[in-house]
């Protein structure tokens, strides 16, 4: 069902609908199931649908003439109450929208605009929205920005009534802008409503990963000059300034908070970040727009382990490290997942080649980076234990952090450490939770790692499978998936947000890449 912008109040179905509850509200219910007594009639599965949203309006009109505020707590019980059914939960919203001794709507107002924000049901989302619109309630945008955040499988973004009301209460400017006007207002209330303008914003920055992918909206609007010292928004603009990229999620916008924290309580010292944000906007600095086109945070470590240790990489246009890693990968030994073909469909496929559309230069940057630093000393062997404790342990995948040892300058090697899910985030030998330590200890670490090793050979798992891919989208990391196929064999993955996976090649101690 399309919303086009809601010009007309509820759709056509509803007005129909709404015309079959006026009909049938002078009777007292003639199916032959009614019970009379009309608080029970309302949940009286016996009844149709009409008779029940019928039971509402003589509840309302028995009650209102004489204790109206109780009249109206009960009409709310039965709005707010998810259970109810939709007729009878919108036919009480419509009557405590329609009580003109609610003096400009200030209860109802303000019950709406606390309602909307977690409402599960689309059609009430509508109503509500559309009440909003229709009176020019602009203090609804946060709210219904917090409800347009939530996912809705099969519903279009732009067909969304959130969508359409947004458009109606902000007229003058793009959805974005007004979805990102919301991020970037600074939280000024205290207790509970604090607790709802902090959400708001960060569901703002959720939902703009849906209506600004790639993040070239959100550059336009924080290079406007409109002064702020709220820190996510100086915390945004300064990494856009700086290092030329914008994080893209929710969980991206914590990263981000994660690597300016002054006064960090896990992970490295603030010493220690402000050296890697300054050798990472040294190197970003001398980026070419073809290098920093699509780039992501997850390739700043990358770029600045470039600059100190291969700082011929960086001078690199995209055919030349293009080639550079079809030669390095010509020959090598893989393994594909089972089910995966080799089509010419990064769906699919794990071959570099196929999958180049999904990668910005960065991104293949990002890969050669991983590629050269698989072969330090050591670290295969740390990755061979690793994955032969986890297939002795059937509660949960293990996973860490490619991440520098705190006794080394930062990027000179990189350790593969584990972190153990906690006993809560356990279940079962086939996925694997991040835990809010690693994320802590993470904001400087090369990528994310885990392993599908529930047997010695695990080769028809070798790859990223879709609960791995939608962790990747969300988080924005450099992600590899590592696969014992062997007792000395490991086949190794990388993926990334998008879609993208690439595999980088079967890797034993004794060889490094076959």
């Amino acid at each position: 069902m399309r919303y086009p912008n809601l010009r007309h109040g509820v759709p056509l179905f509803a007005l129909i609908a709404a015309a079959g509850l006026l009909a049938g509200c002078g009777s007292s219910g003639t199916s032959g199931w009614s019970t009379g007594d009309n608080e029970k009639d309302i949940i009286n599965e016996q009844l149709s649908t009409g008779e029940r949203a019928a039971a509402v309006e003589r509840l309302w009109r028995s009650q209102a003439d004489g204790d109206h505020a109780a009249a109206r707590e009960s009409l709310k019980r039965i709005a707010w109450k998810a259970s109810n059914i939709q007729a009878v939960r919108l036919q009480a919203l419509r009557l405590l929208l329609e009580d003109e001794r609610d003096t400009n709507n200030a209860d109802s107002r303000n019950m709406f605009r606390l309602m909307i924000a977690i409402e599960p049901d689309l059609e009430v989302v509508n109503f509500l929205a559309t009440a909003a619109a229709d009176r020019g309630w602009t203090e609804f945008g946060p709210p219904i920005v917090r409800s347009f955040a939530r996912q809705r499988p099969n519903r279009p973004d732009r067909d969304r009534p959130e969508f359409g009301a947004l458009q109606r209460l902000f007229p003058s400017q793009p959805v974005e802008r007004s979805v990102y006007a919301v991020f970037a207002t600074p939280v000024t209330a205290t207790g509970q409503e604090r607790e709802r303008q902090e959400r708001a914003r960060l569901d703002a920055w959720a939902l703009l990963a849906r209506l600004d992918p790639d993040g070239s909206a959100r550059m336009g609007f924080i290079a406007e000059p409109v002064p702020s010292d709220d820190a996510l928004v100086v915390n945004v603009r300064t990494i856009a300034a700086e290092l030329r990229c914008v994080p893209i999620t929710a969980p991206q916008l914590r990263w981000l908070t994660e690597l300016r924290n002054e006064s960090p309580q896990r992970g490295p010292d603030a010493a220690t970040r402000r050296q890697w944000w300054a050798q990472t906007r040294s190197a970003v600095s001398g980026l070419s727009p073809e290098q920093v086109a699509g780039l992501q945070l997850r390739a700043l470590e990358p770029i600045r382990w470039a600059s100190l240790f291969k700082p011929e990489y960086l001078s690199l246009d995209r055919r030349g490290i293009e080639s550079t890693l079809t030669q390095r990968f010509a020959g090598r030994s893989t393994t594909q997942r089972v089910g995966a073909t080799f089509s010419g469909n990064a769906g699919n496929s794990e071959r570099l080649q196929d999958n180049l559309r999904l990668l910005a230069w960065s991104d293949l940057l990002t890969i050669l980076v991983i590629d050269d630093v698989l072969r330090q000393p050591g670290l295969l062997e740390s990755f061979i234990k690793h994955a032969e404790d986890d297939r002795k342990d059937t509660s949960t995948e293990f996973g860490g952090l490619l991440i520098s040892p705190a006794d080394v300058p930062l990027g000179e090697t990189y350790q593969a450490r584990l972190f153990a899910p906690r006993a809560t985030e356990r279940h079962g030998d086939e996925r694997f939770v991040a835990s809010d330590e690693l994320f802590a200890a993470g904001p400087l670490a090369l990528a994310h790692f885990h392993f599908h090793a529930q047997r010695v050979d695990n080769r028809e798992f070798a790859g990223p499978g879709p609960g791995d891919l939608e962790f990747a989208q969300a988080h924005g990391r450099a992600c590899l998936v590592i696969t014992p196929i062997g007792r000395s064999t490991l086949n190794i993955d990388y993926f990334q947000a998008g879609g993208a996976k690439v595999d980088l090649g079967d890797f034993a101690p004794a060889t490094s890449a076959k």
